[in-house]
C-alpha cells in the first residue's frame, strides 16, 4: 500500500495527488451507481424481484413458525399415547409351553 502511495506521489506530485484521488473516487462511485441501476432495471423488467421477495417471505414465515413451536428444553414434549401400528407380517408363533 505504501509503495502505491509513493509511486502515485512520484507520478502526479504532491499538488495534484488529492485531485487525482478525488477523481478516482468519483469514477468509482459513478460505476457503482450505474451498475446498481442496471441490476434494478433487470429485476424490474424480468419480475425476478417479485419471485425473490415471495421466496424470502415464505422462508421468513416458515422460520418464524418453526421457532415459535420449538422448545429447546424439551419440557413441553408429551409422550404419545398411541400404540405403534402392527406390521403386516405374519404373526410370530407362540413358544411351546411345557406340560
Amino acid at each position: 500500500m505504501l509503495l502505491v502511495v509513493l509511486v502515485a506521489l512520484l507520478l502526479f506530485g504532491g499538488d495534484k495527488l488529492p485531485e487525482v484521488i478525488r477523481s478516482i473516487a468519483r469514477g468509482k462511485a459513478y460505476i457503482q451507481n450505474a451498475s446498481q441501476e442496471v441490476k434494478d432495471q433487470i429485476n424490474r423488467e424480468s419480475g425476478i424481484g417479485d419471485v425473490l421477495n415471495d421466496i424470502q417471505r415464505t422462508v421468513n414465515d416458515a422460520t418464524r413458525e418453526a421457532s415459535q413451536d420449538f422448545d429447546p428444553t424439551w419440557e413441553t414434549v408429551v409422550p404419545s399415547t398411541e400404540k405403534p401400528k402392527e406390521k403386516d407380517s405374519a404373526p410370530s408363533p407362540e413358544p411351546d409351553k411345557e406340560k
